[in-house]
């Protein structure tokens, strides 16, 4: 889902469906958006309060992602681009979804702890590192109850 970021980007890369066809997006998002973080918060966010959570990607000059978690633990994904919003529904089970992103995330978690634009300086990679590491413990926790 989330590719090992490189040079200020990542790129989020999932087959979805979108008025009854079956597509595969690739979203290159920029570094101003600390995704593990958003991602990882509104997975747990959702698991605890069963309320919409939204994440938006800043995409830069191709505009804004935003990836939807429903209250029927749905992901729909909506882009900009154009100014003609595109609504994606994610084919995979929701768990499925959850799983990947852990996954992404722990693998290269040394990337991610440094892709974050405000990342200067060995403590405050340190910190993010740690806060990544805690939210994925506490999504793999959480996503087992729920």
């Amino acid at each position: 889902m989330f590719i090992k970021p490189q040079y200020g980007w990542t790129t989020l890369t999932t087959p979805l469906i979108t008025d009854g066809n079956n597509e595969k997006i690739n979203w290159d998002i920029s570094y101003t958006t600390n995704v593990p973080v958003e991602v990882l918060s509104a997975f747990i966010n959702f698991y605890k309060t069963y309320m919409p959570q939204v994440v938006e990607f800043d995409m830069e000059e191709d505009g804004y992602g935003c990836m939807v978690i429903s209250h029927q633990s749905n992901i729909h994904l909506f882009n900009s681009f154009d100014n003609l919003p595109v609504i994606y529904q994610a084919t995979a089970p929701f768990s499925e979804v959850v799983q990947e992103c852990i996954d992404d995330f722990q693998t290269n978690i040394d990337e991610w702890a440094t892709f974050y634009f405000s990342i200067t300086d060995e403590e405050e990679y340190k910190k993010n590192k740690d806060n990544i590491i805690s939210l994925i413990n506490e999504l793999k926790h959480i996503s087992k109850k729920g």
